[in-house]
């Protein structure tokens, strides 16, 4: 859904893989790390954000990855367990693994011997929390993992924690009439998704881009979450939970028309006390060209 006042997009499309695929052209946004994985060693794990596979913090709430070996039997992911009821219900025990932070179970989006999605517990005490991983083989592993109220972190297209975003475009043009692109083109050639220039079309259109992220629903007003794109910074019109998707977050940024041209340019959240998010690209075009047809 689209609303004037920068309100929530719904995901076009949705299906679980490993962990979880949504909206624009099946686009995969949490699943096997991609490039940037993390290995534990023995009976220790790491946790990092399933956007950015950085270390560092994450925010309660907010969708990691923990990595570690002999985490489950198989690789399963998750469905939901009460389809009749609204919204996804997500099991806490999959497979027979479970993982606890902080003391409370975590709800889970995929596990296999090696890397487990979930959603943190919220709420979560700001420092170090325990985690602790109890696969269906018998094994548990530990670690621990720092929680602080806000840690942005941008999916990326290819589950590499950088490149392409995994981001969509509402186009508005004079009429107010809407139109949805994706940012991404997938190239069968090179196996991975590439950034989709970006027409911006012609004066009086505007193109809204739609970021996928995490860790952002603990900023509060005082120090406002901002976008930078290309270098410049813009309030976006929305950053808040995305409705569909446990653990999802969504920003809605209108993108200046001084960056057209730019072409692959880079995109990070900030703001909301916290250190900045990792970097994606999405690419403007260079031309005003006329708008695509309805």
């Amino acid at each position: 859904m689209w609303s004037e006042g920068g309100g929530r997009i719904k995901a076009r499309e949705a299906r679980w893989g490993a962990g979880l695929s949504i909206v624009w052209s099946g686009l995969a946004i949490c699943g096997m790390a991609s490039g940037r994985a993390w290995q534990g060693g023995g009976s220790t794990v790491t946790t990092v954000s399933a956007a950015s596979y950085e270390p560092g913090p994450v925010a309660p709430g907010s969708i990691v990855s923990t990595f570690g070996t002999g985490l489950a039997a198989q690789a399963i992911a998750a469905t939901d367990i009460n389809p009749a009821s609204p919204g996804i219900q997500l099991p806490t025990q999959l497979g027979g693994t479970t993982v606890e932070v902080g003391g409370q179970l975590a709800q889970l989006l995929f596990v296999s011997p090696t890397q487990i999605n979930l959603v943190l517990p919220s709420p979560l005490a700001t420092g170090n929390a325990p985690v602790v991983v109890r696969s269906g083989t018998g094994q548990t592993s530990t670690g621990t993992v720092q929680i602080t109220p806000v840690a942005p972190a941008i999916f990326a297209a290819n589950a590499t924690g950088n490149g392409p975003a995994a981001a969509g475009v509402v186009r508005v043009n004079p009429l107010g009439q809407v139109t949805f692109e994706s940012a991404v083109e997938y190239s069968a050639s090179l196996t991975r998704f590439l950034t989709r220039p970006l027409d911006l079309g012609p004066a009086g259109e505007r193109l809204i881009l739609v970021v996928y992220l995490t860790g952002i629903r603990g900023a509060g007003t005082s120090n406002p979450l901002r976008v930078l794109i290309g270098g410049t910074e813009v309030v976006p019109l929305f950053a808040g939970p995305q409705p569909e998707f446990v653990g999802l977050d969504q920003s809605n940024v209108e993108i200046p028309r001084s960056l057209l041209g730019r072409g692959v340019i880079s995109v990070a959240v900030t703001g909301g006390w916290s250190l900045p998010s990792n970097l994606v690209e999405v690419q403007i075009a260079g031309s005003t060209g006329t708008s695509p047809p309805t």
